[in-house]
C-alpha cells in the first residue's frame, strides 16, 4: 500500500507539491543514459511474456525493447502511426497569466524550434501510448548574454528506467550513476495518463501475445508454403528399368531438373511423370489466424476495430482524428501537455522570470458534436421550409409572428418574411 500511495504522486496534478526554488547548480548538470537495456534479438514467448510482466512491474528494461519488435508488424505499425498522427494536425496553443508572458513562451519554445520540437514531442506521445509512461530531461544551458537558462526537452531512453519498488522511486542509470527521477525539479519531465501504476496502460502490455502469436503464424504461413505451395514431379519407371541403373538415374536427373524454366527431358520408354499439385485448404487457416488479430490491435490502438466507420456517438471521429476514438486522442493530449506545463514551463518560469506565471500550453481539439450539431440543423431547417410551405400551398397566411411561432417549434432562427417575395425560407446553417 505504501508504494502505491507514492506511485499515486507521480500524478501530474498536483503543482502545489512541486519545488518553487531550482538550483542553478542541479539544473546545469546534464545527464547521459548508460547502456540500452534489452537489445533486439529472437522473441519467442518465452521473452516476450517475461518481457511484458517487466512492463507490469514498472521495469521498462526490456519492455522498451518489446515495443520496439512490435512495430515490425505492419498492422502493429499502421495503428500505432494512426494513434501518434492526430496531435500533428492540431494547432499548439498558449496562454498564461498575462498577453506578454505568453508571447515570451511562445518566441522560446516555437514549434519548428528545437526548445521544445515537434520531434521530441512525438517521442513523448509515443512513449505513453506504448508504456504508459516517458521519461524526459531538460537540458539546461546559460544563454549566450547570461540573462537566460535556456531548457531544451529531450526524451529518455525507457530501457534505462525502472520502478524500484523497494524506495518506491523511478530511476535511471546514467554514465554517473544511478539517478532518481523526479517530475517538476526542473531537470526530469514524467509525462503520464495514470497517477497510479501508469505503466499498466501501456499499450504494449495488451499487444504483446498477439504480436507473438503473428510471429509464429506467420512463420509457420511460410514453411508451409515453401514446403507445399509448389507443386510434386513424380516419375514411374518401368520394371524393366533399374532406379540404380545409369538410364534410372538420368531419369531421376530429368525429373529434378523439370522445375527449373524452359525445362524438359526424354524418358524411358514406358516411363512416366506426374506432377501433384497442392490441393490443401491449409491457407485458410493462416488467413483467418493472422487475420483475426487484426481487430484486437487496432481495437489496442485506435479504441475502435479499425473499420474507420465514424459511429458511436461523441466517442469516434474516425474523419477528424484518423480513426482513434476521440477520448483517447483527448488523453494523449492532456497527459503530454499536463507534463511539459508541470516539467518544463513552470521550472523556467520561476528560474528566469522569478515566478511562475501559469504558462499553459495545449493542442486543440476539434469540437467533437460540430458535424452532429450541423447535420441536426440541417434536418430541422428541412423540416421548417416543408411545413412553412404546407402551410403556404394549403391558403393559409404566412405572417412574420407565424413563421417566428414555428420556427421556435423547430429549434431554427426565424427567417424575415418578404410578404412580396417568395415564401418563407429558413436559413441552410446555424446562427453563429
Amino acid at each position: 500500500m505504501h508504494c502505491f500511495g507514492v506511485a499515486q504522486q507521480l500524478a501530474l496534478s498536483f503543482p502545489s507539491e512541486l519545488p518553487n526554488k531550482f538550483e542553478r547548480s542541479t539544473l546545469l548538470e546534464n545527464f547521459e543514459p548508460l547502456g540500452r537495456g534489452a537489445l533486439a534479438g529472437t522473441w519467442d514467448f518465452e521473452r516476450v511474456r517475461a518481457a511484458r510482466d517487466a512492463q507490469m512491474r514498472g521495469d521498462f528494461r526490456t519492455s522498451a525493447a518489446l515495443a520496439e519488435a512490435v512495430k515490425t508488424d505492419p498492422a502493429i505499425f499502421g495503428a500505432l502511426l494512426n494513434r501518434l498522427c492526430p496531435h500533428r494536425r492540431l494547432t499548439r496553443t498558449w496562454s498564461s497569466v498575462n498577453a506578454k508572458i505568453t508571447a515570451e513562451a511562445e518566441r522560446t519554445f516555437p514549434q519548428d524550434g528545437v526548445n521544445l520540437s515537434a520531434q521530441t514531442i512525438a517521442d513523448i506521445f509515443e512513449g505513453i501510448v506504448q508504456l504508459g509512461v516517458q521519461v524526459s530531461q531538460n537540458r539546461c544551458t546559460v544563454s549566450s548574454d547570461g540573462s537566460r537558462i535556456d531548457f531544451r526537452l529531450e526524451p529518455w531512453p525507457m530501457r534505462s528506467v525502472w520502478f524500484d519498488w523497494a524506495t518506491c522511486e523511478l530511476k535511471t542509470l546514467t554514465t554517473k550513476g544511478i539517478k532518481v527521477i523526479r517530475h517538476g525539479d526542473g531537470k526530469w519531465v514524467v509525462s503520464h495518463l495514470h497517477a497510479a501504476m501508469p505503466w499498466e496502460w501501456g499499450t504494449v502490455k495488451a499487444i504483446a501475445e498477439d504480436w507473438a502469436r503473428r510471429v509464429l503464424h506467420k512463420r509457420d504461413r511460410s514453411l508451409n508454403s515453401e514446403t507445399h505451395g509448389e507443386g510434386k514431379y513424380i516419375g514411374e519407371l518401368p520394371e524393366s528399368v533399374k532406379l540404380e541403373s545409369a538410364t534410372g538415374q538420368k531419369f531421376v536427373e530429368m525429373v529434378m531438373g523439370l522445375r527449373e524454366r524452359r525445362s524438359g527431358g526424354v524418358h524411358p520408354h514406358g516411363a512416366s511423370v506426374k506432377m501433384l499439385e497442392a490441393i490443401s485448404q491449409m491457407w485458410q487457416i493462416w488467413k483467418e489466424a493472422i487475420g483475426s488479430l487484426d481487430k484486437d490491435i487496432a481495437r489496442a490502438y485506435l479504441g475502435q476495430d479499425g473499420t474507420m466507420v465514424n459511429e458511436g456517438g461523441n466517442y469516434i471521429k474516425a474523419a477528424e482524428l484518423a480513426g482513434v476514438r476521440y477520448d483517447l486522442v483527448e488523453g494523449d493530449i492532456k497527459g503530454v501537455a499536463a507534463g511539459i506545463n508541470t516539467g518544463v514551463l513552470r521550472p523556467w518560469s520561476i528560474v528566469n522570470l522569478g515566478r511562475d506565471a501559469e504558462i499553459k500550453t495545449g493542442w486543440a481539439l476539434p469540437d467533437p458534436d460540430e458535424q452532429a450539431k450541423r447535420e441536426a440543423y440541417g434536418k430541422r431547417v428541412d423540416a421548417f421550409n416543408k411545413a412553412i410551405g404546407e402551410m403556404r400551398a394549403n391558403g393559409f397566411v404566412i405572417d412574420q409572428p407565424l413563421v417566428e411561432r414555428v420556427a421556435r417549434e423547430f429549434g431554427i432562427e426565424a427567417p424575415k418574411l418578404d410578404p412580396k417575395g417568395p415564401p418563407a425560407r429558413a436559413p441552410s446553417s446555424p446562427p453563429a
